[in-house]
């Protein structure tokens, strides 16, 4: 059935095909044979022109890809070098953390100056070999070392305050010691003293003599020496105040005002003048305090823009002239008997001998350059 039905569309469509031939012959004859040259050669144009536009747009879009793969190209090397400078700048960043990182942790309250110096020629050296750092990551080392500085004053501070504590114990446990020794050798002398009166009156009898009035005054001396220093242990905060220098040491103009509550205070003058120092120390102030530690805090608060040294608060010397000392001294305690001009014989002595060498080596060269000069 199929096939019958396919052999009669095949004869229809040849028959359809026959008569058209006829019929379009038959109309148009020649012309008609013309008209279809004419549509030939109309859409042969078309197709070249078609052709060439298809050529001219795969060419442009031929350039168009090229320039895009340029570009592209172009791209992908900018992000390299981005991402190398990236590297680079991590690297860099790296060495300078690591040495700059060492220079913070070894950074104390007196070497902020030298430490920071450190920092900015490893950050220059860095940038010289090809590794600069970020102006922002400059700042941030500075502000690191800066917080550390103030953390390590801190510290020190800190330091300073637990070791003047502890010097403060250790200073009155000696004066307790001392306390305890006078009262001690104050009672034993007047126990001496007491037997030795005993014993005249009792040879002498109540004849009025010089020896036993002498024995009577000895024995009250005693008495008042062993009140006085039962008086002084029992009032911790007594002591003395002093302003000495040493133009020898540290030359003019530089003064310490210190405390002490020995019961003889130039025991610690002759202290601070041991082998730490050439010369010894002149005593230009020194005076009582009912109230000495209170009264040395006071004087330090006043003089404090002249300290020399302004890390470690112990040490207490300043660079100024001894009349604004004595006058900050009688603004907080009374008027005071000082000494102007230091004796610093030692210092003087020295002077003189230096000189006297210096002249004498003067002398022999002369002596030798005329000798030669006779010759």
């Amino acid at each position: 059935m199929l096939y019958i039905i396919l052999l009669a569309l095949m004869l229809i469509f040849g028959v359809a095909t026959a008569v058209y031939s006829v019929l379009f012959f038959e109309l148009y004859g020649r012309g008609g044979r013309s008209v279809i040259r004419q549509w030939r050669i109309a859409y042969s144009k078309r197709k070249q022109i078609n052709n060439a536009l298809s050529r001219a747009q795969r060419a442009e879009a031929l350039a168009t890809s090229e320039q895009l793969r340029s570009a592209q190209a172009e791209e992908r090397a900018l992000a390299r070098e981005q991402q190398a400078d990236r590297r680079v700048a991590r690297m860099g960043s790296y060495i300078i953390a690591e040495q700059c990182g060492d220079h913070i942790k070894a950074i104390r309250a007196s070497n902020y100056h030298a430490k920071e110096k450190k920092i900015l020629r490893s950050v220059q050296v860095a940038a010289e070999n090809g590794y600069p750092l970020p102006k922002d990551e400059k700042e941030q080392l500075i502000r690191m070392l800066k917080q550390a500085h103030q953390d390590a004053i801190r510290a020190e501070e800190e330091r300073q305050h637990q070791a003047e504590i502890k010097a403060q114990i250790r200073e009155e446990e000696r004066v307790q010691r001392e306390a305890q020794r006078a009262i001690r050798e104050a009672e034993k002398e007047a126990r001496i003293k007491k037997a030795a009166l005993q014993e005249a009156m009792r040879l002498l009898g109540d004849v009025h003599s010089e020896e036993i009035e002498r024995l009577k005054q000895e024995l009250a001396e005693a008495e008042a020496n062993a009140n006085r220093a039962i008086s002084m242990a029992q009032q911790t905060k007594v002591g003395h105040i002093y302003v000495i220098s040493n133009i020898g040491s540290f030359g003019q103009d530089v003064y310490k005002v210190g405390m002490t509550r020995r019961l003889e205070p130039m025991d610690r003058v002759r202290e601070l003048g041991d082998a730490s120092v050439p010369f010894g120390f002149d005593v230009h102030a020194m005076f009582s305090s009912e109230d000495a530690p209170a009264l040395e805090a006071v004087l330090h608060r006043e003089l404090n823009g002249y300290r020399m040294n302004r890390i470690n608060l112990r040490k207490e010397f300043f660079r100024v002239n001894l009349q604004t000392i004595i006058s900050v001294v009688e603004t907080h305690h009374g008027q005071v008997d000082y000494v102007a001009d230091p004796e610093a014989l030692e210092y003087l002595e020295s002077i003189a001998i230096m000189n006297e060498h210096d002249t004498l080596e003067s002398r022999i060269e002369e002596q030798i350059q005329a000798s030669d000069v006779d010759s």
